[in-house]
């Protein structure tokens, strides 16, 4: 990138800052969780009201914009070859708020530096940040051989049904990336594993138990009604216990962080099952349970430690040689542009 066009950027970056701070915030104070599936919203309220707001604040930057029948939208900045188009994707849904918060998540502060509220980094300020990028490209009169689309997904946290409806109802751009995740560039993914682990009704001491908010959280609380004497229990760690009605309730305190990079956090629901089976507060059945849920939990950490090690050694890799990774970047780009049929 030459000199001068750094200089244009960096300009632009300090006229249009203020603005686009305030454009985060306004995105920040939708509270755009997932909901009751509405007309006009399949995906509730609050993640329509984000989508709404991403196209309104496109279009004011002189963008075009499409609502693709409430379920994603995009503002598009025009191209030579309407043909073929190139994207990125950016979503503004967000997960749960969960707990711990000091201040209103829904809020945006700055403090030290840093933007606090939820969905500042996952996804609405790098989703406002993309506008301004094609907003800087439209000022300059920049011709395009292709379109380019700033795709607005608003059920990425989920279920991801608004890519599913694009895909469906829309051709599907040659190339696409998004700006959710460390920068320079993430070309692979953990995988995400969902699934049920159902316990056969076993008439036992456990007559309640829950924990977690959002499937990619490691939850910070759960708990336990056990039917059974408060003073026969013992204290622990991270374990609290309250007399609830004829039994105990007992509670585990983690510490909560993204599913994706769960090193430094404890789960909940492990501490709550380790207290009823180190205490016995299980019948046969429900201890058959607990060890099996037990045994899930370690089982996935452990694959989990061995995903990130692989992948942090090839990040290494990649960042610590800069022949590596120049070699890296030329064999990506050539494969992109090969199979997408575009011209260099």
């Amino acid at each position: 990138m030459d000199q001068a066009l750094n200089q244009k950027i960096d300009a632009y970056i300090a006229e249009n800052k203020e603005q686009l701070l305030q454009d985060i915030a306004a995105l920040v104070a939708i509270d755009s969780v997932e909901g009751t599936p509405e007309e006009g919203a399949p995906f509730g309220a609050g993640p329509r009201a984000a989508l709404d707001k991403t196209l309104e604040l496109a279009a004011g930057m002189g963008l075009a914009t499409r609502n693709c029948e409430n379920y994603i939208g995009y503002a598009e900045l025009a191209g030579a070859d309407p043909e073929k188009y190139l994207a990125t994707i950016c979503h503004v849904d967000v997960v749960p708020v969960g707990n711990g918060w000091s201040q209103d998540p829904f809020k945006m502060q700055i403090q030290d530096g840093w933007m606090i509220g939820r969905g500042v980094a996952d996804d609405k300020g790098p989703m406002v940040a993309t506008l301004y990028a094609l907003k800087f490209l439209k000022e300059e009169g920049v011709s395009l051989r292709y379109p380019i689309r700033a795709m607005v997904g608003d059920n990425e946290e989920t279920h991801m049904n608004d890519v599913e409806y694009y895909l469906k109802n829309y051709p599907a751009p040659v190339f696409c990336f998004t700006p959710d995740a460390e920068f320079p560039v993430c070309n692979g993914e953990k995988g995400h594993f969902g699934a049920e682990l159902v316990s056969p009704v076993c008439n036992g001491e456990i007559k309640e138990f829950e924990g977690g908010v959002a499937n990619n959280a490691v939850p910070d609380r759960a708990s336990a009604l056990v039917e059974t004497d408060i003073t026969k229990l013992k204290n622990a760690p991270n374990i609290t216990l309250e007399p609830e009605g004829n039994g105990v309730r007992i509670r585990g305190w983690g510490k909560s962080g993204h599913a994706a990079m769960p090193e430094g956090t404890v789960n909940a629901i492990g501490l709550v099952v380790n207290y009823l089976l180190d205490n016995g507060l299980c019948n046969d059945a429900e201890r058959a349970y607990l060890e099996a849920l037990k045994n899930e939990l370690r089982n996935l950490m452990e694959l989990n430690r061995r995903i990130t090690a692989e992948t942090t050694n090839l990040t290494n890799a990649l960042r610590g040689n800069s022949k590596v990774q120049g070699d890296w970047g030329e064999m990506i780009l050539e494969t992109i542009l090969d199979g997408s049929n575009l011209i260099k």
